[in-house]
This record gives C-alpha cells, structure tokens and sequence, in this order.
C-alpha cells in the first residue's frame, strides 16, 4: 500500500501540493539566496505568510521545507543560465540522472555530460555588451515525500538580449528531484523539456544562431 504523507483524516487538496504564484508578492527571496553574477538574475515567487500555504492543513514545518526547496531550485536555475559551473555542480549529486533536449530522449547519468555544456557553450564566442538574462520560475508545484525528498514542477520563462541586443523570450517545463544529505538539498533527477538551454546560450553569445 502507498504511504502517505500527510497527516491522518487530511484530504489531499490542491492546495496542499501547490505553491500558489503571488504576482504582488513582497517578499525578496534574493536576500536569502545569493545571485551568481549581476547579469543573470532568477526570480521565484514566494508565498506570503497569510496564504492558504500556512493553514493548519499545512503545518509551517512543511511550507519550511517547500521555501528551501524554491530557493535551492532559484539558485541552481540561475547558476546554469549564468555559467556557474561551480555552485551548479555542488547543488547536483554525482549520479544525477537527467532528460533533456540536449540528449535527445537518452537518459544521461553522471555530471560529466553537464560539465561539456558549461565548458564548451559558456565559454565559446565573446560575451556582447548587451548580455542580460532574466529567469522566472513560474507556477511551482512542490510535493513532499518524507522528510529527505521532494519533487518540484515549474515552467522557466527566460527573457535575454542576444548579441544585437534584441529582447527575446523563451520557455521550458522542469521537473527536478531532491534529495536532503547532511543537511543539504542535492538535486537527483532533471527532466526538461523545451528550448535547449545551449540554444538560448548560443543566440546570446552569436547573433548569427536567431
């Protein structure tokens, strides 16, 4: 029999399970998490404290937990799309397996294939002027399971200026699995679906990839 986790006679409700999106939120989630460079930014949206997340349905340890797992996938979005190899590496487990456009459908185990993408596409061409990249992390849906794991779905909206400084938007759908070690979050498991972050890499870096 599957084991819940959540409390006894609790109904399982849509609320219990989603991070709602507060468009006039003012929270400032980036006091908390440190940005990788000033030309890469990264926002999640964060719930208030009077939203349906801090019900008694939902005890304030639990809406902890779903914050640091918003905050440790805001990071580890802004890392990869700011070319920080080092704080992406240490947020991943050595194994994490991953889907992604860039493996074409193949399951792709270990960090060595991630470690090609940060060598070879952030670091070929010459950065532009222009270079600017906004991440949104839109719609979390964070389910819990236990104590030490948790999966978060989300849309990524990412706004940049390629090399001409022409604004252009692109999307991607995630899912993205952790796993709590010593007290730290370790992402397992990627599966993403949309725009290649190498492409949008690349449109960046040489204009003549729109």
């Amino acid at each position: 029999m599957r084991k819940s986790f959540f409390p006894a006679g609790t109904s399982l409700k849509h609320e219990n399970t989603v991070v709602h999106v507060e468009t006039n939120s003012t929270a400032t989630p980036s006091q908390n998490v440190p940005l990788m460079t000033t030309a890469t930014t990264c926002n999640t949206y964060y719930p208030q404290a009077n939203s349906e997340l801090s019900t008694p349905t939902t005890p304030g340890v639990t809406l902890g937990r779903k914050l640091e797992i918003l905050k440790a996938t805001e990071t580890i979005v802004e890392a990869l799309y700011s070319g920080n190899s080092d704080v992406y590496m240490k947020l991943c487990d050595p194994g994490i397996t991953s889907f992604q456009e860039e493996s074409y459908g193949n399951l792709v185990e270990g960090l060595d294939f991630h470690k090609f993408c940060f060598d070879n596409v952030h670091h070929s061409g010459k950065a532009s002027k222009h270079h600017a990249v906004r991440c949104r992390v839109l719609n979390p849906c964070i389910h819990l399971m236990g104590d030490d794991h948790a999966c978060i779905a989300y849309s990524c909206l990412v706004q940049y200026l390629d090399n001409s400084g022409v604004p252009s938007t692109c999307q991607s759908q995630e899912t993205r699995l952790w796993q709590k070690r010593d007290g730290k979050w370790l992402c397992i498991h990627t599966h993403r679906s949309g725009t290649p972050f190498s492409t949008v890499l690349a449109k960046i870096r040489n204009p003549a990839c729109q």
